[in-house]
């Protein structure tokens, strides 16, 4: 299994260095998007008032421009103590978008005059590639850079057994380490990431009435992997087939308890079905897409006729739908079980 090297030494530094009063900018390179929300969430609640969260909290992906970020930051905090501005995903597609020359340096400009009421968080997998290195290396330099791998096995373990222990229940070091390995979180033939590991994980807690987790247990629900699933169930909203879509997703969900890590999964999801829909429309070509994508290989190649069921436009319209979803859940606008459930009735 192909478990990070040097695992999360910089998630630890960064979550040390967001406990004190940050400004500026946060520049986070990660393999797990669930540890970068993990980072967005804490900042957001460190320093964001929660009624101020239309106007002192902006998320972005890898599509804004430059300009539009220094919109964002040209302003101070209506009422809360910082102004958190976010951007996901920030360089995922080489010289497209942010990641691009011109847009890094305009990004680094901006970074190195913000104001002190401002934190702009970057984060992205890839950094855009060799062609921007230099300005990427003057853009880290303006501000805190963090590299934050996968988790190691024995990390892995310990994440398993927390989610665990939230539900109320307990499950050995030799069960979670069977949970992961059934998973394969790390292999480089799964695309299963933190989001995936802490729902089956939730899944696992509440799909029996014993105190402890066994590897029974686990073999009964894991027969069939989350991000299948949730493969079959963007599959079906391509096709239109709403009510499979629902039945799928009331298959994986249970209601207030994991709804925040399925929709991330989805989220993650629907960002790969995107990327690879723009490449089809550029005229590329699955090995093209294998080069330049920051996807596990086989993710793509299965991916790639579910994108064809989509158009650029509606998977664009389905991401929005989905991050607002996702804030719907954060903030308890609404029961979260019924968010992800008019997510899918109106995808």
């Amino acid at each position: 299994m192909a478990y990070g090297k040097k695992p999360v030494a910089g998630f630890r530094e960064c979550m040390s260095l967001i406990e004190k009063d940050i400004s500026g900018l946060v520049f986070v390179r990660s393999d797990e998007p669930y540890l970068f929300d993990w980072i967005v969430d804490r900042i957001k609640k460190k320093h964001v008032d929660p009624d101020m969260l239309d106007f002192d909290y902006t998320v972005y992906d890898g599509s804004v421009a430059a300009s539009d970020i220094e919109m964002s930051t040209g302003t101070f905090p209506m009422g809360s103590k910082k102004k958190l501005i976010v951007i996901k995903e920030a360089f995922k597609e080489a010289g497209k978008s942010l990641a691009v020359k011109s847009e890094i340096e305009k990004l680094t400009e901006i970074a190195t005059n913000l104001e002190g009421e401002v934190i702009l968080l970057i984060g992205s997998k890839k950094l855009g590639g060799a062609v921007v290195s230099a300005p990427i290396r003057k853009l880290k330099a303006a501000g805190e850079f963090f590299d934050i791998g996968r988790l190691s096995l024995s990390q892995a373990n310990s994440f398993v057994r927390k989610r665990v222990e939230e539900c109320g229940k307990t499950i050995s070091y030799q069960a979670a380490e069977f949970l992961i390995s059934e998973l394969k979180y790390g292999s480089r033939d799964s695309g299963e990431d933190l989001y995936s590991v802490a729902n089956e994980a939730i899944k696992l807690a509440y799909s029996t009435d014993k105190a402890e987790i066994k590897k029974d247990d686990i073999s009964k629900v894991t027969s069939k992997s989350l991000e299948n699933n949730v493969f079959l169930l963007l599959d079906a909203i391509g096709y239109g087939k709403k009510d499979k879509a629902l039945r799928l997703l009331r298959d994986l969900m249970i209601p207030g308890k994991n709804e925040f890590s399925l929709l991330g999964l989805i989220i993650s999801q629907l960002e790969m079905l995107l990327a690879i829909r723009e490449c089809t429309a550029l005229g590329k070509g699955e090995s093209s897409m294998i080069k330049v994508l920051p996807y596990n290989p086989y993710r793509i190649k299965k991916s790639i006729p579910v994108a064809g069921r989509y158009s650029i436009h509606s998977l664009v319209d389905l991401l929005k739908n989905a991050y607002s979803a996702d804030e719907k859940i954060k903030t308890g606008l609404m029961p979260a079980d019924l968010v992800l459930e008019m997510f899918v009735a109106t995808g």
